[in-house]
């Protein structure tokens, strides 16, 4: 799975292609590459934000200051991550349904 949506839609450019060429929908197209930018993220965020609730407990009890109602501070961060990962998928997603069909079958 690539790391970046833009060069993970420029390697399944073709198969995006074939996919519409037999029928598929933009709205899929769009779905399938927001999914593979999305589905790691997520995955991320949500161990990321156990980790991060456990770690409050236990460093609420050893430092000074540290305060346990970080949880609002959590989902924000989590929010603009997810946020910063559609926006980097969707002008991907929509610039591959907008390919030319038969340009980019013949270049393959």
């Amino acid at each position: 799975m690539e790391r970046y949506p833009s060069l993970s839609v420029r390697l399944r450019l073709r198969e995006l292609t074939v996919r519409m060429a037999l029928g598929s929908s933009r709205t899929a197209i769009v779905r399938s590459v927001m999914r593979q930018a999305l589905v790691p993220v997520a995955v991320g965020v949500v161990l990321g934000l156990i980790v991060a609730l456990g770690a409050t407990r236990v460093l609420t009890a050893l430092l000074y200051g540290v305060s346990p109602h970080a949880p609002p501070k959590l989902a924000a961060a989590a929010f603009m991550l997810l946020a910063t990962t559609a926006a980097a998928g969707a002008w991907p997603a929509w610039r591959a349904t907008r390919t030319n069909l038969m340009r980019s079958l013949q270049s393959g």
